[in-house]
């Protein structure tokens, strides 16, 4: 009730503005309970009710309100022929799970791709769509399921598009990790259906996640890197490597080459686990690789540790060639890249990186807890980089981010 009276002055004082402003919205997804979009003919929160989660929905409702007007004024006075704006936004940018989250541009606008349940369509991995990277709109499921019984979970898909097609990477298996392996689909539209092309890209590997497929700007060649299982060493577990892609997509090329590891306590992902048939001291993991090349080196971003932990974070290695050697110089003592701010940003990781519209900006989009610790959301921020290397404040408040205006 404190909560409701505090948002009560709040309202009213903004009901005129979204009477102006004629706000919509569509029935809400029931996967989806925060999830609005466009739609003429419903005013705004008239499909709420008394859903338990109205007054966390219309404080985010109502947040999204100021920054949409504030945004209108800051447009109106841009000058004739300026090109770019300071956007506002608010982490987490979407409220329904979205976990993994993966960000492809294409014809200027973005798509995201992340992991969920599966879908109301049928499918699997949610897909949303913005046009300036920060207000996204449900598009819907994107993979149509295996038909393998062992297919119990699906997890972080990535999507490139080569020659006319879409070719999307990701892993399935059992609902505990076991027995997940590298899978690829196809589709010959950006948002699918994607469909299984019957291969596991890396068959010898008995378990294998987190695909990321990387063009090499320098040579063109394109590789894979991914999260698979080392047992041997002081701390074995869950680390990346990469090997060649063949030129169709779908096969591999080469030899496994190792590109990270673990290396510090807060990389553990769980002590005496029970795991291959036996139990270990202390697993850790180093998984979802992106990579890119800035400045004459390449980095590795990977996320560490438990992924439902407050140690979850983001590292990073450089190398100078593609085939290594990686150095992992700046993440002993912790996450360097982006990590957890008690009482505000719970488990940050699992990121990818996208260029902003203004065409200069990093973004890195990762996904975070709620503070409930129920659900996994989609967030961005600014990456910066530092004489020590890329690094990422994250925020919880209203922020801005250099992008591109969309000006009439």
């Amino acid at each position: 009730m404190g909560r409701k009276k505090q948002l009560l002055p709040i309202a009213r004082a903004w009901a005129p503005l979204v009477a102006a402003l004629s706000v919509t919205c569509a029935p809400l997804n029931p996967e989806n309970p925060f999830h609005i979009e466009a739609q003429s003919g419903k005013p705004l929160f008239s499909e709420i009710g008394d859903r338990a989660n109205f007054i966390d929905y219309h404080a985010w409702s109502m947040r999204k309100v100021r920054q949409d007007s504030m945004r209108d004024v800051a447009l109106s006075k841009v000058p004739l022929g300026a090109k770019s704006i300071d956007e506002l936004y608010t982490n987490p940018v979407w409220q329904g799970y979205f976990a993994d989250p993966f960000v492809l541009r294409h014809n200027d606008e973005f798509y995201a791709f992340g992991t969920a349940d599966i879908q109301q369509d049928g499918r699997w991995f949610p897909i949303l769509h913005s046009k300036d990277l920060l207000r996204w709109n449900y598009v819907g499921g994107s993979l149509t399921p295996l038909n393998e019984a062992k297919a119990k979970s699906y997890r972080a898909p990535e999507v490139v598009r080569h020659g006319d097609k879409y070719y999307m990477y990701y892993s399935a298996g059992g609902a505990a990790g076991e027995h997940h392996q590298i899978r690829v689909a196809t589709a010959k539209e950006i948002t699918g259906p994607y469909v299984d092309q019957g291969v596991i890209l890396i068959p010898d590997e008995p378990f294998t996640i987190d695909p990321h497929p990387f063009e090499d700007p320098l040579t063109g060649k394109r590789y894979l890197f991914f999260a698979k299982d080392f047992l041997d060493g002081e701390r074995p577990g869950t680390g990346i490597a990469m090997v060649e892609l063949g030129d169709d997509m779908v096969s591999i090329k080469g030899e496994e080459k190792t590109v990270v590891r673990a290396q510090a306590d807060w990389q553990i992902f769980e002590r005496n686990r029970h795991w291959l048939g036996k139990v270990w001291h202390a697993w850790h993991t180093v998984e979802g690789p992106t990579v890119l090349y800035r400045n004459g080196q390449y980095y590795c971003f990977y996320s560490g540790g438990c992924w439902n932990s407050k140690t979850y974070g983001v590292g990073f290695a450089h190398a100078e060639s593609i085939n290594g050697p990686w150095i992992d110089d700046q993440d002993a003592h912790g996450a360097a890249v982006l990590s957890d701010i008690p009482q505000h940003v719970f488990g940050p990781g699992h990121n990818s990186i996208i260029t902003a519209p203004d065409g200069v900006t990093d973004v890195i989009v990762y996904h975070a807890w709620d503070p409930s610790w129920t659900a996994r959301r989609i967030c961005l921020d600014r990456l910066r980089w530092t004489e020590e290397g890329p690094r990422c404040q994250p925020t919880w408040q209203p922020s801005t981010l250099y992008v591109k205006a969309r000006l009439p």
